[in-house]
Order: structure tokens, then sequence, then C-alpha cells
């Protein structure tokens, strides 16, 4: 598009490392839990051991979305630019999302990158 300069372009990813910490942390805790069923129910506790099953049930459910969100993760590009007063920002708004902007320097996204 005319009248736009691009200052830097920086390629992100729509999930964070930190994904993979809570990931790998309710793993270990889903494991305590049946690891606790599994006593619970060679010790005959059958209440302890349902709960147990209850808790480790919800646990593998969001560890299931947390994993199905890490491995389909995409990038995006995003823009810090400078836009001239040549620009239409009506047609600019229809191409990008403006994330964020800091004086003259607009930080954008292109809108059929953007999840």
């Amino acid at each position: 598009m005319d009248g736009i300069q691009i200052l830097n372009e920086t390629t992100k990813m729509t999930s964070t490392g930190i994904d993979l910490f809570w990931i790998i942390f309710f793993t270990i805790i889903g494991l305590g839990f049946l690891i606790l069923m599994i006593a619970a129910f060679i010790d005959s506790e059958v209440e302890v051991g349902f709960g147990c099953f209850i808790i480790t049930v919800i646990i593998a459910i969001g560890l299931w979305s947390g994993i199905s969100s890490y491995i389909n993760r995409t990038s995006y590009t995003e823009y810090k630019i400078l836009i001239d007063n040549s620009v239409k920002m009506n047609e600019f708004n229809k191409k990008y999302y403006i994330k964020n902007q800091d004086g003259n320097i607009y930080t954008v996204i292109l809108k059929d990158e953007r999840q």
C-alpha cells in the first residue's frame, strides 16, 4: 500500500513457551492423582478412588486442550510502520488490525493473518 513505510517486521507465535510449562505441570499433577486413584482402589476405598478418578479425568481433558492448542499454534507477522497523510484510513483499516500506536509509529497485523 502506498504511503506506508515499514520500520520493523517481527514473526510471532500464537502460543508461548509458558503453555509447555503448564502442560508438564498438569501432567505431573494428573499422574499423582492417577497413582492415588489406583492406591485407593487397591485398598478398597471406593469413595477416595472415585474422587481421584474424577479429578484425573478433568486434568486429562485440560491437558488434551492445552496440548492441542500448543501443537496447532500458528505464526503471524507484526509490522511497525509509519503512515503518511496520503493513506486513506478506511482502506487501511480494512486490510490491517492496529495492535498498538506509539506516536506516529503503528504496530499492525494483516487482518487475514490474525487468529
